[in-house]
């Protein structure tokens, strides 16, 4: 008798753990590089998966989910109070859906969550350093120089 209450207890314990949400936490090798790229297949059941990024200056940045079999939610979030930056709701035979903002340097992550039916995803994530006021003010002083400097060799002609 306690034979069969155990086995009970332990296939419920392990129909509980069954049940849960995969976790995936993946980084793109710490700070974001032009490009970076995650591809998830197989994904079944709940799923629940991240990917860390830091970036060193203001960056623009063009985030794109791409996938099938999936229902869930695709956002982008501070890692130092979780806090969502963007977000977008995903899910159907095949979707996607992509955007481009600004963002402060700092630590970031994708997060990915929902449900696979088995699905798939691609998540494709690409910067581009943001020209901050002084790169214009240089370049500004450059032209000048280069005008200062022609306008000097037509007069001595």
């Amino acid at each position: 008798m306690k034979l069969k209450s155990l086995a009970a207890a332990s296939l419920v314990a392990l129909g509980v753990t069954g049940a849960q949400a995969t976790t995936l936490v993946d980084t793109f090798g710490g700070a974001h590089s032009s490009f970076e790229t995650a591809v998830e297949t197989g994904v079944s059941g709940p799923f629940f998966n991240t990917y860390e990024f830091t970036l060193s200056s203001w960056s623009s940045l063009t985030a794109t989910l791409a996938g099938g079999g999936v229902v869930g939610s695709f956002g982008v979030y501070k890692t130092a109070d979780d806090s969502s930056v963007y977000s977008w709701g995903v899910g159907g035979p095949t979707f996607s859906v992509s955007d481009s903002f600004n963002l402060a340097a700092g630590s970031y992550y994708y997060a990915v969550t929902g449900m696979g039916k088995p699905g798939n995803y691609t998540l494709t994530s690409t910067i581009a350093a943001v020209p901050e006021p002084e790169t214009y003010a240089l370049l500004g002083a450059g032209l000048g120089i280069v005008g200062f400097v022609a306008s000097r060799r037509r007069r001595d002609f």
